[in-house]
């Protein structure tokens, strides 16, 4: 028996929905990164939407959820993300990448959702920072 048997499954299909997401962004014709412009009713549902299904716990000594509530790919192909901690914004509003210090379970499945959900809301640029 392999006590880590669904783990390393899990771990897999973890893998394969990061490399989709990226892959999916990437050639995407509308653009590269799911920000929303919280000014548009359709963007700013869809923004509440993410952010209320899509949170990570931090480890490692940080504190607390971030809540996600932008995707994109950088332009060196690296998955990204912006969030929220506690109605503010997190990593003072500028886009990263989940590591180590995250709990990564489920992340990019969760992100693979996310992509698909909200593709049409992709744009060439990420916004910039006084529109979001």
């Amino acid at each position: 028996m392999d006590s880590e048997k669904y783990f390393k499954q899990i771990e897999t299909v973890e893998q394969m929905a990061k490399e989709e997401c990226i892959q999916i962004l990437k050639n995407n014709p509308n653009g590269r990164y799911i920000d929303f412009d919280l000014s548009i009713n359709e963007e700013s549902d869809a923004w509440q939407d993410m952010s209320g299904m899509f949170h990570v716990e931090q480890v490692n000594g940080e504190d607390g959820t971030i809540h996600i509530c932008a995707i994109g790919v950088d332009e060196n192909d690296r998955l990204v993300f912006k969030a929220e901690q506690y109605e503010s914004p997190y990593n003072d509003g500028e886009w990263f990448e989940i590591y180590e210090h995250y709990d990564t379970r489920l992340v990019y499945t969760v992100a693979y959702r996310c992509v698909v959900n909200y593709l049409q809301f992709a744009k060439k640029e990420p916004l910039p920072k006084e529109e979001e």
